[in-house]
């Protein structure tokens, strides 16, 4: 069991040292969640989405496999009063880069039934609205 330890935490390193950062809102590095890899996320990456006057009317597939020790997170960040980032519905935008079944009534997928299998992954600190637009 001693051996197993160190050979647990050389694998953990690994995959933290290979997490990406995505950042969204203005003025960031992507302008919206969509121009993320959403689809396509690895054990421990993170996407940080700012709160911004308007909601980010876009829709999208939250797909990856993370682990206990890195789940994905997708993380809304609140402006200085404390307003959560809103993602909205109405006439929402999707990727062009993947589709997935049922589209139109939700707004984050997470996995895909018999397509893409998810694990570990966390969804906190946002307004949701007219998620069957």
């Amino acid at each position: 069991m001693l051996f197993r330890l160190p050979i647990l935490i050389l694998f953990l390193f690994a995959i933290i040292a290979n997490a990406s950062v995505y950042v969204v809102g203005p003025d960031r590095q992507y302008e919206r969640i969509i121009d993320c890899p959403t689809f396509d996320l690895q054990a421990g990456d993170t996407i940080k989405v700012y709160a911004k006057e308007e909601p980010y009317y876009e829709k999208f597939l939250l797909n990856g496999i993370g682990v206990e020790e890195a789940p994905i997170v997708l993380i809304g960040i609140p402006d200085e009063d404390g307003n959560k980032p809103i993602i909205d519905g109405i006439d929402a935008m999707s990727s062009l880069e993947t589709a997935y079944w049922n589209e139109p009534r939700q707004l984050i997928l997470v996995g895909q039934y018999s397509a893409r299998f998810s694990d570990y992954i966390i969804v906190d600190g946002f307004e949701l609205r007219n998620a069957n637009m």
